[in-house]
């Protein structure tokens, strides 16, 4: 889990920049006794890999993406900017996401989590609990909230990271379901800018390829 999602923690003293994420990632490794992996990240989870490559370039073998979109989204979602806002307001903050949020949200977003089947596809189902599970895994506050502050990072932290993907040296495998629309556009421009990388495609697979 990237921290504070799941059930990991989140550090309490610095943002969960892409840095500070590969760093942690690297800690726990050390501590296994890991050498060299193949670090595999799916959507955001390959930003990080990519980012870890850059920083510990000696420490890694390869990098395998599913799903990524490294590049900056330039379509700001001003909904989401909105709530990130006010969930991450000190108090208020707090109060909403232990009052009304999670209530309100519970109603707004019970409608379209099954629509969320197609990301899964070629699956044309997923097990019974999967919707209430997931619903409630993203309701918790320290969820939501964790979520946001890492959103105010992450369009810096972009930036920053797809100005240096010509320094990564280890290779690189970008996999993308040829129905994952937002992937499969920035592919083609990711393996451009890779000095050493290949691009799978998988077909009638959608954002979780896997």
């Amino acid at each position: 889990d990237r921290p504070g999602l799941g059930y990991s923690e989140r550090p309490k003293d610095e943002a969960a920049t892409f840095a500070v994420q590969a760093r942690l990632i690297r800690g726990a490794l050390t501590q296994l006794g890991i050498e060299k992996p193949i670090l595999v990240g799916q959507s955001r989870g390959g930003e990080i890999a990519l980012k870890y490559a850059l920083d510990y370039p000696d420490d890694i073998a390869s990098v395998v993406l599913l799903g990524s979109s490294p590049y900056p989204n330039e379509t700001p979602d001003s909904v989401f900017d909105t709530i990130e806002g006010i969930v991450t307001t000190p108090v208020l903050g707090d109060f909403v996401l232990h009052t009304i949020y999670v209530p309100i949200a519970r109603q707004v977003m019970s409608p379209f989590l099954e629509e969320y089947i197609e990301y899964f596809a070629p699956l044309d189902e997923v097990p019974p609990s999967y919707y209430d599970t997931s619903l409630e895994l993203a309701l918790r506050p320290t969820m939501v909230k964790a979520d946001a502050q890492e959103e105010k990072v992450v369009s810096e932290s972009l930036e920053k990271l797809c100005t240096r993907f010509d320094e990564i040296s280890v290779p690189v495998v970008i996999v993308t379901g040829d129905l994952d629309t937002y992937a499969m556009e920035q592919a083609p421009r990711l393996d451009d800018d890779l000095p050493n990388s290949e691009i799978v495609i998988v077909e009638g697979a959608h954002h979780f390829l896997w």
